[in-house]
């Protein structure tokens, strides 16, 4: 197949497009020269004129455009009747969409920029890719544990922002975890609190309540009124002692004992108020019998069940068993109305003492 002849185009300048095969080369028009110019410099040679060529597309643009289309789209865009400098153009700014470009995307680019100022101007040198650096493979090895590096350092870095913030956050959850349970913990304790100070009012109440009603029984029982709490002194004891009828004294002793020892000595004190009550009981009921009317101080029974237990010497002195030395005697006629008395208050007792 016979070589395809140069394209030589003039251009009204007097430069001239030189193309073949796909790519052109723009001569500059010839120095103009006075007339006093010899003949020498009319006679630069061709080759002179080559080195300020600029090789160039047949669109006018430069030639590395040519590397990075296709010519054939170019022909193609031509033929649709655009000029060869926008055809080359749009080819070369859509060539890295998807696709690699092609016609369809380098006429919607043509329309899309078809009224920019510079539609008709080749592109610049300065549009010119890079060309991609071929790498030894030393290099690429180096390049590659150099990113890896870099990636590692990064992800450690980003860990440690990560941990940080992870601490912190635990932190600030731990401290409105204490905060809360704290105040939890200050409700929790103003409702017991409260409910303590309930309980002890609804306490003192019930027990005035039931101290009022055993005022009440005890003076229907014994037609006079209940003995109060001791003196806080025992002169202050004495002196009310001194002021009280026999009666109220056996109420007195017999409450005292019974304030004294319910609690730990119930049992005893039971035995106690038992062997008193027989002491008074056949006092009363045998007021001529003098074996009824003394009580051995050495007797066992005596010292086991009564005398330990303070106040009961004087519950019996009351009754009218005084201290002879070695016995604990009534003298004269017993008093029946405070040994009845007594052994009322002892029954009383007595039953509490069952429950």
């Amino acid at each position: 197949m016979a070589e395809e002849e140069p394209s030589v185009k003039q251009l009204p300048d007097g430069s001239q497009v030189i193309c073949e095969g796909g790519v052109c080369r723009l001569l500059p028009p010839p120095a103009r020269q006075d007339a006093s110019d010899t003949g020498e410099e009319e006679g630069k040679t061709n080759e002179e004129q080559g080195e300020d060529t600029v090789e160039r597309t047949q669109g006018g643009n430069p030639a590395f455009v040519a590397q990075h289309i296709s010519m054939e789209q170019a022909d193609q865009l031509v033929d649709f009747g655009f000029p060869r400098l926008r055809a080359e153009k749009a080819l070369f700014h859509v060539r890295q969409q998807p696709g690699g470009g092609g016609i369809e995307a380098a006429v919607e680019w043509l329309e899309v920029h078809a009224e920019d100022e510079d539609i008709d101007e080749p592109i610049k040198e300065e549009e010119k890719p890079k060309e991609k650096v071929v790498l030894t493979e030393e290099e690429a090895q180096r390049r590659a544990y150099e990113l890896q590096k870099k990636l590692r350092e990064d992800r450690i870095e980003r860990e440690k922002k990560e941990a940080i913030e992870r601490e912190k956050l635990r932190l600030a959850q731990t401290k409105a975890m204490l905060e809360q349970n704290a105040k939890l913990e200050e409700e929790q304790r103003k409702r017991q609190l409260a409910q303590l100070q309930k309980e002890k009012e609804d306490h003192k109440r019930e027990r005035e309540r039931q101290r009022q009603l055993l005022r009440e029984e005890y003076r229907e029982r014994f037609g006079c009124e209940m003995p109060e709490e001791d003196d806080a002194t025992e002169e202050g004891a004495a002196a009310r002692l001194k002021k009280m009828n026999g009666k109220e004294k056996v109420a007195y002793w017999c409450n005292r004992l019974m304030k004294k020892y319910r609690k730990d000595q119930k049992e005893q004190l039971r035995v106690c108020f038992t062997t008193v009550r027989v002491y008074c009981a056949n006092a009363k009921d045998h007021p001529l019998e003098e074996k009824y009317l003394k009580i051995r101080k050495e007797n066992n029974a005596f010292k086991s069940r009564v005398l330990p237990f303070e106040g009961a010497l004087e519950l019996l002195d009351v009754c009218g068993f005084k201290d002879t030395g070695d016995f604990l005697a009534i003298s004269g006629q017993p008093d029946g109305f405070v040994l009845g008395q007594a052994l009322k208050f002892l029954d009383v007792l007595l039953e509490q003492l069952k429950n």
